[in-house]
């Protein structure tokens, strides 16, 4: 087991490269240059090479957690990173959680967008529930082997569950940030 500071170290060389790769060559370029990617909301795409660019970058955290697993802890620990993918023993409770949690986000926006005096746009709201199915399969697996199978563990050596886990949240939003500014996701159509 590696000790507390190399944990940590390992967390934030994870972060790093996440965020560095994200920012510097995937999604921060076509942000800054304006350049569309995909829209579920208009049916459109940009060119072919912004379009892998930014589903590419959503599997960084993933495909960064892959490689500094393999080079530190070579084959086997690759094949533990690689068994955190079917972890389903969390209990019925925790399930419903999890959808309860995203019932009330979803409600909690309507309420404040109304308060700020925005219409809900049912319209734009089914046309990107399209986008849902894909992104429960692909979301997962593009981001979580590196949120919650590389570096949640890392951070959790030297803090605790709710530490570790707004310190992974931090991260976690920093790393969404851009998408806010590509042209053709749904971040940036709402």
């Amino acid at each position: 087991m590696p000790s507390k500071t190399n944990s940590l170290s390992e967390a934030a060389i994870f972060f790093a490269l996440t965020l560095g790769l994200s920012y510097f060559v995937f999604w921060g370029p076509l942000a800054l240059f304006k350049v569309p990617t995909i829209s579920f909301v208009s049916n459109k795409a940009g060119p072919v090479w912004a379009v892998a660019l930014f589903i590419i970058g959503g599997f960084v955290p993933s495909l960064v957690a892959i490689g500094l697993t393999l080079t530190r802890e070579g084959m086997p620990g690759l094949r533990r990173l690689g068994r955190r993918i079917a972890q389903f023993n969390i209990g019925w409770r925790w399930y419903l959680a999890a959808v309860g949690i995203v019932l009330i986000a979803t409600a909690g926006q309507i309420v404040i967008n109304r308060l700020l005096g925005h219409a809900f746009d049912l319209n734009l709201f089914l046309t990107q529930l399209v986008s849902f199915i894909p992104l429960i399969v692909l979301g997962p697996l593009s981001e979580e082997l590196g949120w919650r199978g590389y570096a949640i563990d890392r951070l959790q050596t030297r803090w605790n569950a709710l530490l570790s886990s707004l310190i992974l949240g931090a991260a976690w939003a920093l790393w969404h940030l851009p998408l806010f500014f590509l042209v053709g996701t749904s971040q940036y159509e709402l």
